[in-house]
């Protein structure tokens, strides 16, 4: 027999966000859309295929010019993004299959709309601007693997205080580059395309800047390591 979780169960799996966007979304829609999921019997791995499955639309409106309405189903994927988690963790279903699927969502959907709105903007003769998307959606992707990577090599590199300075570094000083603050940004310019690529121009900058200071500041923690477990080897043959 399966549990019948109540709606303060459900909510209680929200998740404390940095992004605005993500404010809005995990503290005031996530909890009541998880819920309708939840009642309609949809699971959460379900929610998360469905956001996936909106990366082809996005992708058909951007590259035909529907930049709006693209940008629409990428706050609904956002949107989704948030429930499916919230539904989760609340209803305790959390798998290694969920993460994959929710890693798997983030790249692919990233992927095709920032490709397919580059090629939109060179359609209409706006080459450079439709570059700096793509090399903006690119940048943000290898940011996104780099940290995969790093939390899949091992707790150790990632360890509590140095992970939580990176994430107040990012959230705070250079969290203004990411794909929910984009949306918004892209959405108050009221799609002024010089004003754009400038603003891509700038993600890019900052994407790398931040890749570049991530890299080291790992790169860094790895050799301390290696020189203390080397110093306590030293010291156990001695």
């Amino acid at each position: 027999m399966m549990t019948e979780h109540s709606y303060a169960q459900i909510k209680a799996g929200r998740r404390k966000e940095y992004f605005l966007l993500f404010k809005l979304h995990a503290w005031l829609t996530s909890a009541p859309l998880a819920w309708l999921f939840y009642k309609c019997g949809i699971s959460a791995n379900r929610v998360t295929v469905l956001a996936l499955a909106l990366g082809l639309p996005a992708a058909v409106l951007n590259a035909t010019g529907h930049y709006y309405w693209a940008i629409a189903l990428f706050h609904v994927f956002y949107l989704l993004d948030c429930v499916d988690g919230t539904l989760a963790r609340g209803t305790r279903t959390t798998s290694a299959l969920g993460a994959y699927l929710d890693d798997l969502s983030h790249y692919v959907f990233q992927g095709l709309f920032f490709i397919s709105m580059g090629a939109g903007l060179a359609l209409e003769r706006h080459a450079v601007c439709g570059v700096l998307a793509v090399a903006a959606g690119l940048s943000n992707t290898l940011n996104r693997a780099h940290r995969d990577l790093v939390k899949a090599g091992g707790q150790a590199i990632a360890a509590a205080p140095v992970a939580t300075q990176l994430r107040r570094t990012r959230d705070w000083i250079l969290g203004s580059f990411d794909f929910p603050n984009i949306l918004v940004y892209m959405t108050a310019t009221a799609w002024n395309i010089k004003l754009l690529a400038w603003y891509f121009a700038y993600c890019v900058i900052m994407n790398l800047a931040y890749l570049v200071y991530c890299s080291a500041r790992h790169a860094s923690r790895l050799s301390r390591s290696r020189t203390a477990r080397d110093s306590v080897t030293g010291a156990s043959v001695g």
